[in-house]
């Protein structure tokens, strides 16, 4: 996966779902998930000049699209209320292999997802 992936959505929009692949970087091959769990984070970013902390919008349990071993894609499908915060936010998702090992995804960078205003 890149070092950045963006994403623009309109607020309360639940669909598509967001996919990313992954490949390693040692071999351009799906990592061996094989019994691995996902989940995705989505950070809210406080606004320029704040003294507020990120805010955690989402962390929630993502999927390992199938067959794991040839695909590489991590899935998350937007739930009611995901979206409604307008702006610019934060995203990654973590793998927890079978061994427990936990790798986070993009590697260097986010998942850059944007909510704006539809037409009304």
């Amino acid at each position: 996966m890149a070092k950045n992936y963006e994403r623009t959505m309109k607020v309360g929009d639940t669909g598509p779902a967001l996919r990313v692949c992954v490949k390693q970087a040692s071999d351009g091959q799906a990592p061996d998930w094989d019994l691995a769990s996902a989940r995705f984070f989505l950070l809210q970013i406080p606004p320029y000049g704040s003294d507020d902390g990120v805010t955690e919008l989402i962390n929630a349990v993502a999927a390992i699209e199938a067959p794991a071993a040839t695909s590489g894609a991590l899935l998350y499908d937007w739930q009611n209320g995901d979206t409604d915060v307008r702006g610019r936010h934060m995203g990654f998702f973590q793998v927890t292999d079978q061994a427990g090992k936990v790798e986070t995804y993009p590697e260097e960078g986010y998942i850059w997802v944007t909510f704006e205003d539809g037409a009304v």
